[in-house]
Parts: structure tokens; C-alpha cells; sequence
């Protein structure tokens, strides 16, 4: 019975461990307290929202302002460890430029942007 009680303990401490089963994502996104919505009224605004089972990270920023602040969406990146690389051409990403993409370790990311739709960026878990 002891054994028993110190088996459930020991993988309990390590689902504890594990971020309780959650994503590198979803980790992420709670510990940069990145405000997510689920899908509704999505025309206007700002909006961060993880799907595919906490595999996909989908980010619109529209308005500049709204739910998605700059040191949220920093912290995320960071904890995501997006290259340097990857968040300049993000940043540096024109209308003219179409839709762009990169990968990164476990991450694939693609991004586009328009003066009049503001940016939209996915990141996703490869594989």
C-alpha cells in the first residue's frame, strides 16, 4: 500500500512538474498573462487565441490596443525562444511582402501583414 501512495505521489509531482499536462504554448501564453478569447466576434480589435489542443498560437493585432499588450506578446515570444531573426522580419514585414513564415526548434511560425487588417501571426508546435 505504501508503494501504492508513493508511485500516485510520484507521478503526480511530475504531472505538477510537467506544467499539469499543459503546452510549451499554453505554459506561455499563462505565464506572460497573454489574454486569450475563444472564437466569436474577432472582426475588430486585438486577440490571441490557442487552438489544436494548445498546438497553435494564432495573434491578431488590428487596433493596437485590446487584450494583446507588447510586453505579453514579448514574454510569450521570448519563453516560445522565437530567433532574433524571426521577430525583425516580423516586425520589418510589409503588405508587399505576402505572407511570410520561419521555423525555429519545435515551432513553425507565419505572418502577414496589411495597413488596413493589422498583423496576423501563427505559431505552431511542428510535427
Amino acid at each position: 500500500m505504501t508503494a501504492i501512495i508513493l508511485a500516485l505521489g510520484i507521478i503526480a509531482f511530475g504531472f505538477i512538474l510537467s506544467g499539469g499536462g499543459k503546452t510549451q504554448i499554453e505554459r506561455a501564453v499563462a505565464d506572460c498573462n497573454l489574454t486569450t478569447r475563444q472564437a466569436g466576434a474577432l472582426t475588430t480589435g486585438d486577440y490571441a487565441m490557442v487552438k489544436d489542443g494548445g498546438k497553435t498560437l494564432i495573434v491578431r493585432v488590428k487596433d493596437g490596443y485590446g487584450d494583446v499588450t507588447s510586453d505579453a506578446m514579448a514574454c510569450t515570444i521570448k519563453r516560445l525562444e522565437m530567433k532574433a531573426s524571426t521577430v525583425q522580419r516580423i516586425g520589418d514585414t510589409r503588405a508587399i511582402d505576402g505572407t511570410q513564415s520561419d521555423e525555429w526548434g519545435h515551432y513553425r511560425a507565419i505572418w502577414s501583414y496589411h495597413p488596413v487588417n493589422g498583423m496576423t501571426l501563427i505559431v505552431e508546435e511542428k510535427g
